[in-house]
């Protein structure tokens, strides 16, 4: 796995963070924990390379609303939502939302791995295409 195979963990209970991020960084990812919304989104900005992996349930934050608040600084940046309420119309509303996806507790690591790399691609490929953008645009095609 790249150098740039990053993920923000983001879960009120420490001993679900700490699981998550042993468990994925032994797969290659590198792993930064948050237990607080807030201090998530305080760090957080529009060039971000990786992907976001957080709880939904939380105390002082639901997860659609970090979803909501994250999507005020990047609209295009993958957010995952986990939950161990494996509820199927709070999952359509995530979705509709514009959830990358929506894992239930107990994780399946595989499935997780699998979704977190798929996310990170989209990201990756997103950037490369927003900094290509300048290179594209139509004033730059004819000669002067």
């Amino acid at each position: 796995m790249s150098n740039q195979a990053e993920v923000w963990l983001l879960d009120d209970d420490n001993s679900i963070l700490d699981a998550l991020a042993q468990g994925l960084t032994l797969e290659g990812w590198q792993c930064r924990t948050f237990n607080q919304p807030a201090s998530l989104l305080r760090e957080l900005s529009a060039n971000f390379a990786g992907v976001i992996l957080t709880d939904l349930n939380m105390p002082q934050m639901d997860g659609l609303s970090v979803l909501k608040a994250v999507q005020q600084i990047d609209t295009d940046l993958p957010v995952v939502l986990l939950t161990g309420y494996g509820d199927i119309s709070i999952a359509v509303n995530a979705m509709q939302l514009g959830a990358y996806s929506f894992i239930e507790k107990p994780v399946n690591h595989t499935e997780l791995h699998k979704t977190l790399q798929q996310a990170l691609e989209k990201r990756q490929w997103f950037l490369r295409s927003e900094y290509a953008k300048p290179l594209f645009c139509p004033q730059y095609l004819y000669w002067h």
